[in-house]
């Protein structure tokens, strides 16, 4: 051991540290390296996470790294140009998306990387001017958190109907009972109700041994659901949104019971109609379809679309046959044409042959609130017939759009001309009796107007099988009628959550009657407008529409999305508004 410990050292070598020389470049005369030597590294045994690996992959990705650097520094600093005309042609997805054009990097001047060009404030050379930014698609807005509602309610009630309560109080349900029946003067079937038995439902519900019919709940519930719609108009501190939230749930409870044990009664059929108008007004327009299939086959079923056919056993059904019974089914087919518009669905009654009178609108002593009644049901019925018109000569002419157009817009044209002879709706809406009673009116014209925007959809699409959601603003035709029905929706919305700032309300209106076309397609010419004073009535509406549904939100959040939408749209119409003032001042 000591033999080879010595032959290790003479072979070490050694620096003299006081003459930093070893004695080998000493003999030779030579400059000794070994004092300025590194310190040698210290090698360790390999790691068990292999982190040793870990580094020779980076190390080997570096040294990748390095020679493309290399490869890169020996390229021309100029690509040629048919590499950039080539991408100039292209079509990507970004460049679309972003609207900024993609330049040919030959195009771009080579002062534009100067230094001296660079530390100029004032150079000459500019760059090439890029286009102004897309204007805003309100509709794509609006109609991105419609959905976004949509799913939070269906959400919502899907969990509340397993979890929730449906506890009303008795003298809650009582009153709205009663605000119905007083009030209510045109519903469906309405004479079919039996008052006294749905009054007593209240007390009937506290007691457990007393079973209900399921058909008779969901009529209860829809009832005291309208019920408290319209005491909500007579009263505004009604707490309307939690029991009218109970109300729906209770019809959503007795639901599956119901479409087990029915057999196509007038119970079945005045269940299916209520339940239809419900969850239209939820934002669940599926349930609302399914139902509103059912109450007409249980209507056909009945024979009711045979009242005067004169050999029909509608005698047999039902012996109190009536001008009320023939109104209710006139108003089926209005429900029947306003799905086929607005939810694209194929024809159920209006698909078939029905043979019903008009109803006899002078039975009977007149008084002011039955005059306001036969006005509407004459109005309604009249917008009725021109949809049922519109997709006679859709179907006719779809494959002729220069046919289609002007036919439509005269349809569209007749629409509005109607409302404007019955002076409908704002002058007969200032001298109702009640507040239902304008209310009942404004219900009549927004049915009205919004068959206006949605035939003008169709007939921009060309198909009778067009999607139904409007989805972004070129969706509707940009014709004066279109604009003048949107101006007509906007302003009524705007009074209707004024008179009633609820979640009912404002379901109502945006859900099934899709007040998010017409008020984004009012934004739309709103911000597009050179001068926007003639749109002065119209962005205090949308003011006031903002904050009524702002309002509802802080209570219910399934409205949040929304409100968040309509608060930015109306910032953007202020802004617009301030820019506009602006320029004035200017001049």
């Amino acid at each position: 051991m000591s033999g080879s410990s010595a032959q290790l050292n003479a072979l070490s070598v050694r620096c003299n540290r006081q003459m930093p020389r070893c004695n080998k470049c000493l003999a030779s005369e030579s400059e000794c390296v070994y004092p300025a030597r590194q310190k040698r590294k210290v090698t360790k045994p390999a790691a068990k996470d292999g982190s040793n690996v870990s580094n020779q992959a980076l190390t080997n990705i570096l040294e990748r790294l390095q020679k493309v650097e290399q490869h890169c520094d020996t390229l021309p600093s100029i690509v040629p140009f048919s590499i950039a005309q080539r991408t100039l042609d292209s079509n990507s997805e970004p460049s679309q998306s972003n609207g900024i054009p993609l330049l040919p990097i030959s195009a771009i001047p080579s002062e534009i990387s100067s230094p001296c060009c660079l530390a100029t404030p004032h150079s000459d050379f500019s760059l090439p001017s890029l286009p102004a930014p897309a204007p805003i698609d309100a509709t794509s807005v609006l109609h991105g958190a419609i959905e976004q509602v949509e799913k939070l309610m269906l959400r919502s009630f899907a969990r509340s109907v397993i979890t929730e309560e449906v506890r009303i109080p008795k003298e809650v349900a009582k009153l709205w009972l009663s605000n119905f029946f007083d009030q209510m003067f045109s519903d469906l079937f309405l004479s079919l109700i039996d008052r006294r038995l749905i009054e007593m439902v209240p007390d009937l519900l506290e007691h457990s041994q007393i079973h209900l019919d399921a058909g008779i709940l969901v009529i209860y519930y829809a009832t005291l659901w309208q019920g408290g719609a319209i005491t909500s108009t007579l009263d505004r501190t009604t707490d309307l949104g939690s029991y009218a939230r109970l109300a729906y749930i209770g019809c959503l409870r007795a639901l599956p019971l119901w479409q087990r044990e029915a057999t196509g009664t007038y119970t079945d059929l005045l269940a299916a109609i209520a339940m239809s108008r419900m969850a239209g007004d939820s934002f669940d327009y599926e349930l609302a379809w399914k139902m509103h299939k059912q109450a007409c086959e249980y209507a056909q079923s009945l024979d009711l679309h045979n009242l005067d056919d004169g050999d029909g056993p509608i005698g047999s059904h039902h012996p109190n046959i009536n001008e009320e019974n023939r109104k209710g089914f006139w108003g089926l087919i209005q429900i029947d044409a306003f799905f086929r518009l607005l939810f694209n669905k194929p024809p159920i009654l209006t698909g078939n042959v029905w043979k019903v009178n008009l109803p006899w609108l002078n039975s009977g002593p007149l008084h002011d609130t039955r005059t306001l009644d036969q006005m509407l049901f004459i109005v309604s019925s009249r917008v009725a017939l021109i949809t049922l018109q519109f997709f006679a000569i859709l179907e006719e002419y779809k494959d002729e759009p220069e046919v289609l157009g002007p036919k439509t817009e005269a349809l569209c044209i007749e629409v509005v001309q109607i409302f404007d002879e019955w002076k409908l709706p704002y002058e007969q809406m200032n001298s109702a009796k009640t507040p239902f009673e304008a209310f009942t009116i404004a219900e009549a014209a927004l049915t009205a107007y919004t068959s206006v925007i949605f035939m003008l959809r169709k007939m921009t699409a060309l198909d009778s099988t067009s999607p139904a959601p409007i989805s972004t603003d070129g969706d509707v035709r940009n014709s004066p009628v279109a604009l003048i029905a949107a101006c007509h929706l906007v302003k009524i919305c705007s009074w209707l959550l004024d008179m009633c700032t609820h979640s009912v309300m404002l379901s109502w209106t945006f859900g099934m009657y899709r007040a998010y076309a017409p008020l984004a397609y009012v934004i739309g010419h709103i911000l597009r407008a050179p001068d926007v004073a003639p749109f002065l009535e119209e962005i205090e509406a949308v003011k006031r529409i903002s904050a009524g549904i702002l309002a509802v939100s802080k209570t219910d959040k399934e409205m949040v999305p929304l409100a968040n939408s309509i608060r930015y749209l109306n910032e953007e119409i202020q802004k617009k508004v301030r820019e506009t003032e602006e320029e004035l001042d200017e001049y």
